[in-house]
Order: structure tokens, then C-alpha cells, then sequence
């Protein structure tokens, strides 16, 4: 064999050494990262009893609750403190779903909110649309009080978005 090809063969060699070595590396560092965003899969419970308090404290935890107007079971996930905020995300009828990067304060304002309904004899919203303008006023009530829901204000300034529609 001439000289010239063995040493084409060799550089291929060393260059397919190199390749290969960059691929594991990356591999591994892949593989280094991955298991913090997925490292454990939360436990689902039945029902979302604790699901207030759990949020309150942004602890990890997911649960099954029954939709109020679809009646469809869905889950809701607090996911825990990323990037200084408290994860949340919520499945909605027709594969939709609510992610929300809670602050503290916003945080413990919603948990209350779903303390207080859960809490409630009766809760209710009325949705009005003016067809004319398209603004839109939704009415909230507790026990017969009107109230601000801090779910919908997270979804207007952002803190929530929806997803999936």
C-alpha cells in the first residue's frame, strides 16, 4: 500500500477518534442535566384535599380533581421551586393546560383563593361578553361574595399562561 493512503487512513482514524470522543462527551453531559428536570415522576393522589396547602409551601405534589364544568378528571402538578419560582401546571378540557411561575406572595394568594372555594358552600362566576365592544366582565362569588380571583389576574399579567388551544 503507498505511503500517501495509510497516512489518509490514519488522519481518518484520528478524526474519527476525536468525533466519537466529542459525541460521548456531549452525551454525558446530556445525561448530567437531564435527570434534574425529570429526576423522580410525583406520586398522582386520588384527590386534591391537600392541594392548597401543598402549593402554599410549593411542595412538590400532583393530584386527580374532577373539572367543574367538563366533569372530566384532570391533574394538577406543583412542580417546586425552579429559577425562584413556585411551578405549577393544570390540565384543562381538550388537551389544554395552565402553567404558571408563581412568586411567593402570588403564590400564597392563590392557594388561599382554592382554600376559600374549598372551603365554600357555594362559588360561582358569571361571564358577560358585550357583543358590541367584545369587553369582557367575569363576576366571581364565594358564599354569595363577590371576589378577585387571583388565578385570573396571574393569566392576565402573564404569571399563568394557557396552553394547547
Amino acid at each position: 500500500m503507498d505511503k500517501k493512503y495509510i497516512i489518509i487512513i490514519a488522519i481518518l482514524v484520528i478524526i474519527s477518534g476525536i468525533f466519537v470522543s466529542l459525541m460521548i462527551y456531549e452525551r454525558s453531559k446530556i445525561q448530567i442535566i437531564t435527570p434534574t428536570l425529570l429526576d423522580e415522576k410525583i406520586e398522582l393522589v386520588a384527590n386534591c384535599d391537600a392541594f392548597p396547602d401543598m402549593l402554599a409551601s410549593c411542595t412538590k405534589y400532583r393530584c386527580q380533581f374532577i373539572h367543574p364544568l367538563t366533569e372530566e378528571k384532570m391533574e394538577k402538578e406543583v412542580l417546586g421551586i425552579i429559577n425562584e419560582k413556585c411551578n405549577y401546571v393544570e390540565q384543562m378540557p381538550g388537551d389544554g393546560k395552565m402553567e404558571c411561575k408563581y412568586t411567593e406572595s402570588v403564590r400564597k394568594t392563590v392557594a388561599q383563593y382554592y382554600k376559600d372555594i374549598e372551603e365554600a358552600g357555594s362559588s360561582t362566576f358569571e361571564n358577560n361578553i358585550n357583543l358590541g365592544t367584545g369587553e369582557q366582565k367575569t363576576k366571581y362569588t364565594i358564599d354569595g361574595k363577590e371576589v378577585e380571583n387571583p388565578i385570573q389576574e396571574a393569566i392576565d399579567t402573564g404569571i399563568c399562561i394557557i396552553l394547547g388551544y
